[in-house]
């Protein structure tokens, strides 16, 4: 690795970056922002496995020095590697305003940008479940989110600010992975606390629930989201990005959401009214229920608030993305309609069919 960053450095000097039309040199910078990407996860890798054995304790001791020497090699080869390539190209978008629109830039920095706000929120999932879960809290456990959250910070606050990005993909990325982590933690929040309910009229015996683990979810994906939604991309231009997010993620996601959890709460009340129910009393049939109740109300949440954004925004304005978006709605209510007509054929079959002798 370290030979190739040498040769590419020597190839190309920072402030003379290969012609728009010149393919040897899309390829290069193609080549270079790879790697680039792989040394930060390298880096990144490697310093959270040596502080996390320098720090902790918890794992054994053969394995506390394979760790230790793998995270020792991975900031050996991609420290030098990120680090390197890093002022290279640095240089050369200082020296170029043409690079800063490349699409190798863009898509470099919208990767690093959705890796590393991934792996954080992992990491401080993990982290927050540690803090206020029964067990003792180790502070080894805080070693990944923060060495991740400052990859995301590097990339933010300096690349990002200093160099600009030709498209709002990060942003739509940023808006989505907040959007889908509020929408199922909410859904299993809202859900579980249902179950709860449910269980003290029912008294249903089951597993103890994980209530701190979908609220850590939730609190997570309300941050994000609020960060790269609500602070950045609500009033952004309006891309095609922009509208795919809104209308095929928001509002389209929302009402996927919407129409699975009503038909599945249909379908095991229709079972329970007039078909075979498996010789199972109420309180395990309807076990489900609660689930799909939040589920419901999450994907009927997203859904209305996406198209009022639309509605609001620009109401007479019919774009691209806003016909797919009818397209899809129409055919996902021709495809729901067929499934609950098939599902409340079969129920009804189910229902009036004596059971063949023989079967118990």
């Amino acid at each position: 690795i370290g030979l190739l960053v040498l040769l590419i450095l020597l190839r190309r000097s920072p402030g003379a970056p290969g012609a728009p039309g010149d393919h040897a040199a899309a390829l290069l910078r193609l080549f270079i922002y790879g790697l680039l990407l792989d040394g930060l996860v390298m880096t990144v890798e490697g310093a959270i496995d040596v502080l996390e054995t320098a720090i902790g304790d918890s794992a054994p001791e053969g394995d506390e020095s394979d760790i230790l020497a793998l995270g020792l090699a991975l900031l050996c080869e991609g420290g030098p590697t990120f680090g390197l390539l890093l002022r290279h190209v640095t240089g050369t978008l200082r020296g170029s305003p043409a690079e800063r629109t490349s699409a190798a830039w863009t898509l470099f920095l919208d990767a690093a940008l959705f890796i590393s706000l991934l792996y954080t929120m992992v990491g401080a999932f993990e982290a927050l479940d540690d803090l206020i879960g029964p067990d003792d809290f180790e502070v080894v456990s805080l070693v990944a989110p923060l060495v991740w959250g400052a990859a995301w910070a590097l990339h933010w606050f300096r690349l990002l600010r200093v160099f600009g990005a030709s498209s709002d993909l990060h942003l739509a990325t940023g808006s989505a992975t907040g959007l889908v982590a509020l929408g199922i933690g909410s859904g299993g929040l809202l859900g579980e606390l249902l179950r709860r309910g449910y269980v003290e009229v029912t008294d249903l015996s089951g597993a103890e629930p994980a209530l701190r683990e979908w609220a850590i979810v939730a609190a997570l994906g309300a941050v994000v989201w609020a960060w790269y939604w609500w602070r950045e991309y609500r009033s952004a231009p309006r891309s095609d990005a922009w509208y795919v997010h809104v209308l095929l993620v928001g509002a389209l996601g929302g009402m996927g959401a919407t129409i699975v959890a009503s038909a599945t709460g249909l379908y095991d009340v229709l079972v329970w009214a007039i078909g075979d129910r498996g010789g199972a009393p109420a309180d395990e049939h309807f076990e489900w229920l609660p689930a799909s109740v939040g589920v419901l109300a999450v994907g009927a949440a997203s859904w209305a608030y996406h198209r009022w954004v639309i509605g609001r925004d620009e109401p007479d304005v019919r774009t691209g993305p806003m016909r797919v978006y009818d397209y899809l709605v129409a055919a996902a209510g021709l495809v729901a309609s067929i499934v609950a007509l098939s599902v409340g054929i079969v129920a009804v079959i189910e229902g009036v069919t004596p059971e063949p002798r023989g079967v118990d």
